[in-house]
C-alpha cells in the first residue's frame, strides 16, 4: 500500500513539474519607449519593400465614351508619366498626358501624383500593392467600388 502510495505521490510531482505553462515576459516602459523607434524603422511597406517601380495599365468605365485607357508609369527617381486614352468619343480618340512628380503618404503606402486634376480632391492617389495600384482618398484609404469594372491598374511584368 504505501508503494502504491508513493508512486501515485511522485507521478503527481513529476506531473506538476512538467508544467507547460508560459512565463509572462516583464516589459519596462522605458524599454518599450526606447524600441518604438527602431520597430517602426524596421517595418515593411509599400515603399522600402515591394518592386514598385513600373508600368501600370487598366481601363476605366467612361460616360460618354467606351472607355479610358490608362497607362502609369512610376519611375525609381520619384517622377511619373500618367497616359489617359479616352476610347470613340465624338472626335475620336483622344489621348492626355501628365507627367511630373509623386510623393509618398508618411505610412510609405499611399502615392500621390503632384499636379493631377483627376481626383476628387484634385490629385490622383493609388494605394500600392503586390504588382497592382489601389485607387485611394486623400486619407490614404482604398476606394471600394462596387462595380463589375476594374479600377485598379495592374503592373505590365517584363515578358
Amino acid at each position: 500500500m504505501k508503494k502504491k502510495l508513493l508512486l501515485v505521490l511522485g507521478a503527481s510531482l513529476l506531473l506538476a513539474a512538467c508544467n507547460d505553462t508560459p512565463k509572462e515576459d516583464v516589459v519596462t516602459p522605458a524599454v518599450v519607449e526606447e524600441n518604438t523607434e527602431a520597430v517602426f524603422e524596421r517595418e515593411h511597406t509599400s515603399q522600402n519593400s515591394l518592386d514598385w517601380a513600373g508600368i501600370y495599365k487598366g481601363q476605366l468605365p467612361c460616360a460618354d465614351c467606351e472607355g479610358i485607357n490608362v497607362e502609369l508609369v512610376l519611375e525609381e527617381d520619384g517622377t511619373y508619366y500618367y497616359q489617359q486614352t479616352y476610347l470613340e468619343t465624338r472626335d475620336g480618340d483622344q489621348t492626355f498626358d501628365e507627367q511630373g512628380s509623386f510623393t509618398w503618404n508618411k505610412a510609405g503606402q499611399v502615392v500621390t501624383l503632384e499636379g493631377t486634376a483627376g481626383g476628387p480632391d484634385g490629385a490622383v492617389r493609388y494605394f500600392v500593392g503586390e504588382n497592382v495600384l489601389f485607387p485611394a482618398d486623400k486619407d490614404g484609404k482604398i476606394i471600394e467600388i462596387e462595380s463589375q469594372f476594374d479600377y485598379n491598374l495592374h503592373k505590365v511584368l517584363p515578358e
